[in-house]
């Protein structure tokens, strides 16, 4: 995507234990504030987009988008513009921004700019849940509807060419569902559900069967081609004998909150991630002491798991790691409040949980990409800051942290500062004249660091 380049400066920065690049440092008014900092993991490259706050429906409106490698090199994909709603496809080659429309509407025209080239404003003839690049997909069934009953609907999917503005609706075939609830698996609680992963030729049915113990579940990914053909089927077995699996905040299964009612789905028994280079897929989770269904939601984890598995399917090596934190962790807690998330990075693969419900904690463990064993880990106490200013710019440095004072800070900064020295010594020598918010981006190479003051500038850092 990122083609005809303009130089910047690299500003290197010496201290006396430390050095670190600074990609790009900005000064910033009302009128063009910060709103929000996307990364892309498959360029390394960090994305600013820069405009006005509003309280429409249509969000807030863009004016400047940029973006920087870690070479300190920016492109500005929009310039001095008058936009709103911009969405970046996972394959990371375009996104999709809209004129901003005439009164406290929601947005009717788009331009797609691939490779860093932008088409003429369009009107999209319908709406599209995900998105590919140059197409927009829909699941539906036989009624034309987008909640779908797995059990009894037909699955259909529905291929919006971008540039024409064409449809196309092809009928899958389902996975096959006798595998996801029989005699030896747990019931789905709200009926069978899936999710869907895009990926640049491809799409991706997710779907898990549990077993009525909880010791084990499989993980399939039934895949298509863009005309609705499967093309594979493939199955990730994850089982840990002496344990029994729980739910958590992982981002494989939907968490809803309505009032003080929360509701988890099946799906969140556990997530998955695949390295986009290599095609290895590592199933990651949470196991405890008492198997329970998605209806009880406390439970007390006791550990994390991680299978690696070859693109073929192979299962490569498996960890399970227990976490000894008594007064955090191993609490007895409300699961869809433990957050769980897994990096892979040059070396290794980087697993962190936390939460700040109650006692605040953060814990991580570190594991070496070849063969899954242990390297370094970590268990914090942090708290929630009450110190949010209410133009924060960056709204998950929500953290404290006792070993860097007066500053907010989000938990993959937190970790960071344990990973590298650097880093914590940049943190703890910043400026404590006013409150500073960082947040950091973790990549293979190394960790984005963005600090801003939320009032009138950011600076973005690279630490490799």
């Amino acid at each position: 995507m990122i083609k005809n380049y303009y130089f910047i400066i690299l500003l290197l920065a010496s201290f006396s234990n430390f050095a670190q690049k600074v990609i790009a440092e900005v000064n910033f008014s009302k009128e063009k504030v910060p709103l929000e900092f996307v990364y892309l993991p498959n360029l390394d490259h960090l994305v600013v987009q820069s405009g006005q706050k509003t309280k429409k429906v249509y969000g807030n409106i863009i004016k400047d988008v940029s973006s920087y490698d870690t070479a300190g090199f920016v492109e500005k994909i929009i310039s001095n513009d008058t936009l709103v709603n911009c969405v970046f496809s996972p394959i990371e080659s375009a996104f999709l921004i809209a004129k901003k429309p005439v009164g406290n509407n929601f947005p009717e025209e788009y331009k797609l700019v691939l490779d860093g080239q932008s088409t003429k404003y369009f009107k999209l003839k319908s709406g599209f849940r995900y998105f590919n690049d140059i197409y927009g997909f829909n699941i539906s069934n036989q009624k034309n509807e987008y909640k779908i009953d797995l059990q009894n609907d037909d699955l259909n999917l529905e291929v919006l060419d971008i540039f024409s503005n064409r449809t196309q609706k092809y009928k899958l075939e389902k996975p096959n569902l006798s595998r996801l609830e029989n005699k030896v698996t747990t019931t789905y609680k709200e009926g069978l559900n899936f999710d869907v992963r895009i990926n640049e030729d491809n799409i991706g049915i997710i779907t898990k069967s549990i077993n009525k113990n909880y010791k084990s579940a499989t993980l399939y990914r039934t895949i298509y081609d863009l005309s609705g053909v499967r093309i594979n089927d493939l199955s990730y077995i994850v089982s840990v004998p002496s344990h029994y699996l729980i739910y958590s905040n992982n981002g494989g299964g939907v968490i809803t909150q309505n009032g003080e009612e929360s509701r988890i789905s099946d799906l969140a028994i556990n997530n998955f991630v695949i390295d986009k280079e290599t095609g290895d897929l590592f199933v990651y989770g949470l196991y405890g002491n008492e198997g329970k269904s998605a209806n009880y939601l406390k439970n007390i984890p006791l550990g994390v798991y991680v299978f690696k598995f070859d693109k073929r399917g192979k299962q490569v090596w498996e960890s399970t790691q227990e976490i000894a934190d008594i007064t955090g962790f191993n609490q007895l807690q409300e699961i869809q409040n433990i957050q769980l998330s897994l990096k892979i990075r040059k070396n290794d693969v980087l697993v962190s949980v936390s939460s700040v419900a109650n006692e605040g904690y953060l814990d991580f463990i570190i594991l070496d990409l070849i063969n899954g064993e242990k390297v370094n880990n970590g268990k914090l106490k942090v708290v929630r800051s009450d110190k949010k200013a209410e133009e924060n710019i960056i709204k998950t440095a929500e953290l404290e942290f006792s070993e860097i004072q007066n500053k907010n800070l989000d938990k993959e900064t937190i970790i960071a500062s344990q990973i590298n020295n650097e880093i914590m010594l940049y943190l703890k020598s910043a400026s404590s004249n006013k409150r500073l918010f960082f947040k950091t981006f973790i990549s293979k190479k190394g960790f984005w660091l963005v600090e801003t003051d939320s009032l009138g500038y950011y600076k973005i850092m690279f630490f490799s």
